[in-house]
């Protein structure tokens, strides 16, 4: 019988007891926080074989957030600012660590990809062994509904998981907040009442 339940636990309660658990790191200052020296606001990590994903994060998400207000960002995309010839790991690597934060524009397609698996391992990997929460998702297409992590992040940091406006006249919205939440740190956005009770 209680080799039966471990397994279930396992999976239905993983991802509350890991960031449970590292939030509680966080708050002791169990970890040394490292900041490294940033070349970058922010990495976009995206579908770049899709053609519209590719379009659109060029000629819109580029204008809005690099050309547009008092702030002009520095993004780092992979077809502008990756090394040629350096292994996809390493410029994944590099682009994460030396970015504020990373971005992930995700559709059904791309997170069924190895790339994205690695890039928000990548990221969460970051929240671990620097304290440094960098992770912002928006979501394109709804996916990833059953996901428990994005469940959980909903609950502790609501800002910075975003959908993209099925209405036009909600755009310009989405694009104050988006670039707010970016300039922002993540931490300063979580929900109290949930990580209240998580501390000891």
């Amino acid at each position: 019988m209680n080799i039966t339940i471990l397994p279930i636990l396992k999976n239905v309660f993983y991802w509350d007891l890991w960031y449970a658990y590292h939030l509680c790191v966080s708050k002791l200052g169990w970890h040394k926080v490292c900041k490294s020296d940033c070349l970058y606001d922010v990495f976009i990590a995206y579908d770049n074989k899709d053609p519209e994903v590719s379009d659109w994060i060029f000629n819109e998400l580029c204008h809005h957030l690099e050309n547009r207000g008092d702030k002009h960002m520095h993004l780092c995309l992979e077809e502008r600012d990756w090394e040629p010839g350096k292994a996809i790991i390493d410029n994944l690597a590099h682009s994460i660590n030396r970015s504020e934060k990373t971005l992930f524009f995700l559709t059904r397609k791309y997170v069924k990809s190895g790339k994205f698996k690695t890039a928000f391992y990548l990221a969460l990997q970051r929240f671990m062994d620097e304290n440094m929460d960098v992770i912002v998702i928006v979501l394109l297409e709804p996916v990833l509904q059953n996901s428990q992590y994005l469940r959980l992040r909903k609950k502790i940091c609501k800002s910075c998981i975003m959908e993209w406006p099925r209405n036009p006249h909600a755009k310009g919205f989405f694009w104050q907040k988006m670039k707010h939440g970016l300039l922002t740190e993540n931490c300063k956005w979580y929900n109290n009442l949930y990580t209240d009770t998580m501390a000891p």
